[in-house]
């Protein structure tokens, strides 16, 4: 299912997530894969991603997630690249906030993974939400 450098990658990505507070803690097992369980924080980012994800195709090219990191941001794109349209600026600054809140500015690969994780396990209506515990 998962390659060790899939592996490695989507551990680093819901290692960022937990410590964003996204998601309180995951686990990984053989043959079954991730299971990370969502705190309000998280639902409430993935809300807000997928229809980035979904509107603008992030989940069609390993490159599209960077790319839209970049237009989100203002910078130029590489050459043979294009970006048709607006961004508005709340979907911008959404983006710019989460992609902030995990530490993945410009990184191609951590991008696409949360692109991943977020569309193959993002929590649904009837998805148990973990709350931080008080000390």
């Amino acid at each position: 299912m998962f390659n060790d450098e899939t592996k490695e990658l989507f551990t680093r990505v819901f290692d960022q997530m937990v410590k964003a507070r996204w998601i309180h803690h995951y686990t990984f097992t053989d043959g079954k894969g991730f299971r990370p369980a969502w705190t309000v924080l998280g639902a409430q980012r993935t809300a807000k991603f997928i229809p980035i994800i979904k509107g603008c195709g992030l989940d069609d090219g390993d490159k599209n997630a960077l790319i839209f990191d970049k237009v989100a941001h203002d910078e130029p794109l590489p050459n043979g690249f294009q970006f048709v349209g607006k961004i508005p600026d709340e979907m911008k600054r959404d983006w710019r906030e989460g992609v902030a809140e995990l530490g993945l500015r410009g990184d191609e690969d951590g991008l696409l993974a949360m692109v991943h994780i977020i569309e193959g396990w993002k929590p649904g209506p009837d998805t148990p939400v973990q709350f931080p515990i008080q000390n």
